[in-house]
């Protein structure tokens, strides 16, 4: 799948069929990830996911015209333990 950070991120018409994340938003190096669209996106497994095991920290992440098919969690958060902000 793809795992992303960063700022000011543009994905789309993309497609991905697994059995584990697909398109994961996780923390940058600077300590967040922000301000991201996800659009016109094809997704299996565990499609949308937020954060990661531990403290992450995301904003403004928008998920737009998804075709999930056959998901095991269509959105998922990981936010254990830690001081993780959504």
């Amino acid at each position: 799948g793809f795992d992303i950070s960063g700022h000011n991120v543009f994905v789309h018409d993309c497609n991905c069929w697994a059995q584990d994340d697909c398109f994961t938003v996780k923390d940058n190096y600077d300590g967040v990830s922000s301000n991201m669209l996800f659009e016109n996106n094809n997704a299996s497994g565990m499609a949308m996911v937020l954060g990661s095991i531990g403290g992450t920290h995301v904003k403004n992440i928008t998920f737009r015209n998804f075709y999930v098919h056959h998901t095991f969690k269509g959105i998922y958060t990981k936010f254990r333990g830690g001081t993780g902000q959504m």
